[in-house]
């Protein structure tokens, strides 16, 4: 039932009433917000329109995800091997590449996604 105050509000042009649509993970009764990149995930980096993603709370074993030209690919920080997914051969050697300069830097982002901990970008590839 609205109150009062939402009536009056309703009767002004082009009143809208406030909804808070920030992302939110909710753990342990207390919410979280993070940072996040395009369609809710964490971008850690981008370079010849390659986009990095690693997700928030991720099923093991350590991985990031790589976006280029509609296609993704997932890629295992342990050992760089293709998880699931393609891309063209082009872009997987520029991934591979780039997480091999960065694989520490990556195991770190993957622990602090793991931690609900804000992700660092991590330096493109150049």
């Amino acid at each position: 039932m609205p109150g009062l105050g939402d009536a009056v509000c309703q009767r002004r042009e082009g009143y809208r009433p406030y909804r808070d649509t920030t992302p939110k993970r909710y753990l342990l009764g207390r919410h979280v917000e993070a940072w996040r990149g395009e369609e809710g995930l964490p971008k850690i980096s981008e370079f010849f329109g390659i986009a990095i993603y690693i997700y928030w709370r991720e099923h093991p074993p350590p991985h990031f995800h790589a976006r280029y030209a509609g296609d993704e690919v997932l890629i295992s920080i342990d050992d760089l091997s293709v998880l699931e997914g393609s891309v063209s051969p082009r872009a997987l050697g520029l991934i591979i590449e780039w997480a091999t300069l960065h694989q520490n830097e990556l195991l770190t982002a993957w622990a602090d996604a793991e931690a609900l901990r804000p992700l660092g970008k991590i330096e493109p590839l150049r």
